[in-house]
C-alpha cells in the first residue's frame, strides 16, 4: 500500500535568490524531502495533524553563493526539523 502524503507550503520567502533560480530550489526542496521520509520514515507527531494544522517554520540564514540546490537542501532540513518538532 503506498502511502501520499501531501505538504502544502503556504510561502517561502527566499530573499538574494534569483528568480530563475525558484523552479531548482524548489525541485531539490521537493526531492530532500522525500529522501528523508524514505530514510527516516515519518515523523512521529506528523500522524496527529489534520488536514488543516498549520505548522511554522522558523526562519534560515543560509550562505551565500550555495546555489540553488543548496538553498533547496537548507529548507528542507529547516521543514523536516519543523515537522519533527526541532523549533528552536
Amino acid at each position: 500500500m503506498r502511502l501520499r502524503i501531501d505538504l502544502h507550503i503556504e510561502e517561502l520567502v527566499l530573499q538574494g535568490v534569483a528568480p530563475r533560480d525558484r523552479l531548482q530550489v524548489a525541485a531539490t526542496l521537493r526531492s530532500e524531502l522525500a529522501k528523508q521520509v524514505l530514510r527516516s520514515g515519518l515523523p512521529a507527531g506528523l500522524g496527529a495533524l489534520s488536514g488543516r494544522d498549520l505548522v511554522a517554520a522558523r526562519p534560515l540564514a543560509l550562505n551565500r553563493g550555495g546555489g540553488p540546490e543548496a538553498v533547496g537542501r537548507a529548507v528542507a532540513g529547516g521543514v523536516w526539523r519543523t515537522l519533527q518538532g526541532d523549533i528552536r
